[in-house]
Order: structure tokens, then C-alpha cells, then sequence
């Protein structure tokens, strides 16, 4: 799981310098404007076959926070 979402996420970022860790923060770390982050989302959603809320969506700040709701909704 934590392979599949490190490679939708590096679609969306040009920051290669720094690994990608469960500690990265998806919008100052890998640079997502909201539209990359709503793009994001939906690649994630079909690939674990999870759907964010927007509420919940807003919240996710972190690496480990996308792992811990696909956990938690799978």
C-alpha cells in the first residue's frame, strides 16, 4: 500500500531531492496546490477503492495521514 500511494504522489510533485516518507506534509513538502491535491485524491480513491470526503479530505496533512484514513476505510 504504502509503494502504490509513494508513486501516485510522485506523479504529482517534481521535488526529487527528498524521499517521501510517512512525515512528508502533501502540500508544503511536495508542493500540491489544492487542484494537485483534488487530483491526488481521486487517483487515490480509485486505486484503493476508498472515497474521501471533503471535510476529511481538508484534514489530511501528511503522508501517514493518507495511509491511516485508506486503512481505516478499507
Amino acid at each position: 500500500m504504502h509503494e502504490k500511494l509513494i508513486a501516485i504522489l510522485s506523479e504529482y510533485t517534481e521535488i526529487t531531492d527528498k524521499p517521501i516518507t510517512e512525515d512528508t506534509l502533501i502540500l508544503r513538502d511536495l508542493g500540491l496546490n489544492s487542484y494537485a491535491l483534488a487530483e491526488m485524491a481521486g487517483d487515490v480513491e480509485d486505486e484503493f477503492g476508498i472515497e474521501f470526503s471533503d471535510s476529511d479530505l481538508m484534514k489530511i496533512q501528511t503522508v501517514g495521514d493518507v495511509l491511516n484514513y485508506i486503512r481505516s476505510r478499507q
